[in-house]
Parts: C-alpha cells; sequence; structure tokens
C-alpha cells in the first residue's frame, strides 16, 4: 500500500520528510485552565511552533502547543509577558535610533 506524505504525516510525523510543515495545535486557556481559542499552526520544527505560538498568544493567561496527543509546550502569563516586554524595548530601541540627532 502507497500512502501519500500527508497520510504518512498523521500517521507517523516523527518519520516524514523534513522539508514538509508539520502541523500543531495551539490552544489558549482561560483563567480555570478551559480551552478558551484553538487554532492551527503550520512550523518546520517544535520550536518554530512554540516561536509562534508566544508571537500569536502574548495577551493569553496561559497557553499549549500540542502536535497530535504529544503536549510540546505550555506557556504562562510570566513567559508570554517577558516575551512582550522585551519586544517593547527592542522597538523602543530601534525607534530612537532611527531619530536624527538634535
Amino acid at each position: 500500500m502507497v500512502l501519500s506524505a500527508t497520510r504518512k504525516h498523521l500517521l507517523n510525523p516523527l518519520a516524514c520528510d523534513p522539508c514538509l510543515p508539520l502541523f500543531y495545535r495551539l490552544y489558549s486557556l482561560d483563567g480555570t485552565g478551559r480551552i478558551d481559542f484553538a487554532d492551527w499552526i503550520k512550523a518546520q520544527d517544535d520550536s518554530d511552533a512554540v516561536a509562534q505560538a508566544r508571537i500569536a498568544k502574548r495577551s493569553a493567561l496561559r497557553c499549549e502547543v500540542w502536535q497530535g496527543k504529544r503536549l510540546v509546550a505550555r506557556l504562562e502569563l510570566a513567559d508570554l509577558a517577558a516575551d512582550l516586554a522585551t519586544d517593547y524595548q527592542f522597538a523602543r530601541r530601534v525607534t530612537q535610533s532611527a531619530q536624527p540627532p538634535p
């Protein structure tokens, strides 16, 4: 039996072609730990999926990234807030450096 690349990925995501993107599920959780929102992420690997989740869910209390039945990462409010603060500081430095000197 010949399986398509997509079918192989669904059956065994770790054995698929490394050039094909992997699909992850991103869950935003509310204050009680219940799913508030879910979305798909297409990424090259776990770290790419987590990076995309950090960007997408900065205002969430908590979020989780899953690939099938495997929990890839759990991001808490402190993690997401730290990312936001770092980005704010970077943007501020870039804006200040772009201004002409007096």
